[in-house]
């Protein structure tokens, strides 16, 4: 094999060399580190995207796992937008109406004390404590003197 002076020689620094020459880098030796194919006069920035921009590009695949697990998401994402878009209604189990007679609350009367008066005998006094709290909008057990308190009459 026949070699030119430019062959046998290192690079010279910022010598891009022609298109038609073959460059060798300084401590390169002829068999691995000699850039033959096309873009052999091109720059190494230019190299560079010259063979990102022949690369093929590939689409993603999911396995059976990934496309169940997208799945169960959009499911879920459905469930979470339906459930906030739909208003939930609280369940109404009042038979129909219901006889009340009122009160004004006197000193030392509790709702213990009114729901001790409705309870039938034998029945759960506590249950129709939370019953009175309910029909009267109350946000606690307390009451006030003078407060006007509705109660079933049974």
């Amino acid at each position: 094999m026949i070699r030119t002076l430019h062959e046998t020689m290192p690079a010279i620094a910022g010598d891009t060399g022609t298109s038609g020459v073959l460059r060798i880098s300084g401590n390169a030796k002829m068999s691995g580190d000699a850039r033959m194919s096309g873009d052999a006069g091109m720059p190494g920035d230019a190299r560079r995207h010259h063979r990102s921009s022949t690369r093929r590009h590939t689409t993603m695949r999911l396995t059976l796992r990934g496309k169940v697990t997208a799945a169960v998401l959009a499911l879920l994402l459905a469930w979470a937008v339906g459930s906030a878009i739909v208003p939930t209604m609280p369940a109404d189990s009042a038979s129909g109406p219901m006889a009340v007679t009122s009160y004004v609350v006197r000193p030392g009367d509790t709702l213990w004390s009114y729901a001790m008066t409705i309870t039938p005998k034998g029945g759960d006094v506590s249950a129709t404590v939370e019953e009175l709290r309910d029909l009267n909008h109350l946000d606690s057990y307390a009451l006030q003197t003078g407060q006007r308190l509705v109660v079933p009459v049974r």
